[in-house]
């Protein structure tokens, strides 16, 4: 398609599914999750259809039930009233009023997940109108494959030693391990992963479960059994207080920074932090602060592939590192972020977009294989992914009339 045809959107489709894992997962308490863990994600996705018969793909990722997420038929109302008849071509202004358009008692995280799932599927349409993948749309491509790293949940030392043997064995290189319930069992943990896996890089992800003391004695001590990196280590910050309670970091970015600055002073070790789901004003005082070492960036927490380039060009500019962060995506949310990963240069450290190993199986075509731990974008105009039908019956809880 030439670059000044217009192309509109005529009609949207919405589909409601719920992938199993491929074991339940568990983190600390203070991420904000149920203490059963979780066997199984819902998401919602949705087809922007132009008028050449075209159609845009948006993901809404690991739904939360108590988050009270629109039906299909919901949200399939919503995305007509202020897409229908728009030219993809003016895609900001569309997208600005969608945001407007979300109603005011949508729960915090459900709204950057939906505003950034309507970004990606506008995004995708652009590069199929202009035939060119969406990391050239982001810049240009920067790299070839993005470096991810697994994460180890939250479970008995005799299945962490099996899944750690078979991702090194895969080619794995860097690794995430969840922490923070029982930290004599956490140190346990780690010394087994050095034991079967002297090199690979390993960051561990606390979820904000332990205050700024407590943070810098064992962080000191996970560093002395070989942890490179600790990501989001004190209760300030944790992970519930950015789903649920974010007032209290926006209100008072630099106290968070200054706690997380403290800890980083005083452990041998980088210091991780979120920073999507904040306003900007946090991450600019993380920078003030020298608080931490790098920025995980989240594009769907984030609500924007837009935001989430701000921030890792904003870590470059300071001297911080970046990497991507995830929710568990399935293949229409791991290709937004993986084409994010590949058109950011300041992106430096492994990535979390374990979706494609995590989840059991996929509902699109082509499914994101690893490589050596790392991931590969389609060279295929937009996203480079399609919707499987089949797939999408299986795992199909409703669809939108």
């Amino acid at each position: 398609m030439s670059k000044g045809t217009i192309l509109r959107i005529v009609d949207v489709q919405v589909y409601s599914v719920a992938v199993p894992r491929i074991y339940r997962t568990f983190v600390a308490p203070a991420g904000g999750h149920a203490v059963e863990g979780k066997e199984a994600s819902r998401y919602l996705l949705f087809e922007l259809i132009g008028d050449n018969g075209t159609s845009g793909l948006g993901e809404i990722s690991d739904i939360e039930e108590s988050w009270n997420p629109p039906t299909p038929s919901e949200l399939r109302e919503l995305l007509a009233a202020t897409l229908y008849g728009q030219d993809v071509a003016n895609r900001n202004a569309v997208w600005d009023v969608f945001c407007e358009s979300i109603p005011a008692d949508t729960h915090l995280e459900l709204r950057r997940l939906m505003t950034a799932s309507v970004e990606m599927a506008l995004l995708d349409l652009a590069g199929k109108q202009y035939g060119m993948p969406l990391y050239e749309l982001l810049g240009g491509r920067c790299r070839e494959a993005l470096l991810v790293s697994w994460v180890i949940y939250i479970r008995g030392t005799e299945d962490m030693e099996r899944e750690v043997q078979e991702k090194v064995n895969e080619g794995f290189t860097a690794f995430k391990m969840k922490v923070g319930e029982d930290f004599d069992l956490d140190c346990e943990r780690v010394r087994l992963f050095r034991r079967i896996a002297p090199d690979p890089y390993l960051k561990a992800d606390a979820s904000g479960e332990w205050e700024e003391d407590e943070a810098i004695e064992k962080i000191c001590r996970l560093a002395e059994l070989g942890v490179d990196a600790v990501e989001t280590p004190v209760r300030a910050v944790a992970r519930s207080v950015a789903k649920e309670k974010t007032h209290q970091v926006n209100d008072a970015p630099h106290e968070a920074a200054k706690s997380l600055a403290r800890i980083r002073d005083a452990v041998p070790i980088q210091i991780i932090e979120h920073v999507s789901d904040f306003d900007e004003a946090f991450a600019l005082a993380l920078t003030r602060h020298r608080a931490v070492d790098v920025f995980n960036v989240v594009p769907c927490q984030a609500g924007s592939i837009r935001k989430a380039q701000r921030l890792i060009h904003l870590a470059e500019a300071a001297g911080i590192q970046a990497l991507l962060g995830s929710t568990v995506e399935l293949g229409v949310g791991t290709a937004a972020a993986l084409h994010l990963g590949l058109a950011s240069k300041g992106v430096t450290v492994a990535s979390d977009l374990i979706g494609p190993g995590l989840m059991s199986d996929d509902v699109t075509s082509p499914r994101f294989e690893f490589e050596s731990g790392h991931l590969r974008a389609p060279d295929a105009p937009g996203l480079g992914v399609s919707l499987d039908p089949e797939k999408l019956e299986r795992y199909g809880i409703e669809t939108s009339g």
